[in-house]
């Protein structure tokens, strides 16, 4: 329970007699939580809980100082979800998430009815491609699967590195990634002025919006006649 809903339950339980702040209770679950890791690192305490447990599987990368430099982690029902859906896996880094300031990669399987599921995590030192390649082989080795496609953002050193890990594997750029940039871009070229009336607010979005629907509409075109048909379509409608 959250220290906010339980200190207002105390108080209203109590009243005057509730002498308790949440900062007291945040001190007290970090005290507990202290005691519990035995003098551990917060992320050793983490690896050493997995372990004991035979749903995981993990593997870590420790620095010369005994710090926990990379660890990937991996849960039984992930790898039976994995098995079913094998060919198409996404790989994505998350930042500034965790108390450890560590990049996450996560990597997503995904199923014929394009839904995604999560497969794997691994906390990585940095994002140099030797990180992104222990990672790849860490769940190689966990899986034992050849995955086919690997769609990734433009991040160079996950590319190279999956390339190394999976010769032959097809790579794809992630779509939402690709929307996102092409948003960026749409939002650079319809500019909005400073101190926009409304009739220029409501005719830049309406560009916006257009070039956006349509950009959708010819990402999600499945025949290839169609989609060269609407890319020259779409480059002739804004040549300038």
């Amino acid at each position: 329970m959250e220290a906010g809903p339980l200190v207002t339950h105390l108080i209203r339980r109590d009243r005057e007699a509730a002498n308790v702040t949440q900062r007291d209770l945040w001190n007290l679950a970090s005290s507990d939580r202290f005691k519990q890791r035995q003098g551990m690192t917060p992320i050793q305490a983490l690896y050493t809980k997995m372990r004991e447990s035979p749903k995981w599987t993990t593997f870590w990368d420790l620095g010369y100082s005994g710090n926990v430099k990379r660890m990937f982690f991996m849960h039984e029902e992930q790898l039976k979800l994995l098995q079913c859906y094998p060919d198409i896996a996404l790989a994505d880094c998350t930042y500034k998430i965790n108390r450890w300031k560590l990049p996450l990669l996560i990597i997503l399987g995904i199923t014929p009815l394009n839904t995604h599921f999560s497969a794997c995590y691994c906390f990585l030192n940095r994002e140099r491609e030797e990180d992104f390649e222990w990672a790849l082989n860490s769940f190689k080795t966990a899986t034992g699967i050849d995955i086919s496609v690997w769609l990734t953002d433009r991040q160079l050193a996950l590319k190279n590195a999956a390339h190394k890990v999976y010769p032959g594997c097809k790579q794809l750029l992630c779509v939402w990634h690709v929307n996102k940039n092409v948003l960026t871009k749409v939002q650079a070229t319809w500019v909005m002025p400073y101190l926009p009336s409304d009739e220029e607010i409501q005719e830049i979005m309406n560009c916006r919006n257009l070039f956006m629907d349509r950009w959708r509409g010819l990402v999600r075109t499945k025949i290839v006649d169609e989609f060269n048909s609407a890319w020259e379509k779409l480059k002739g409608d804004y040549v300038d």
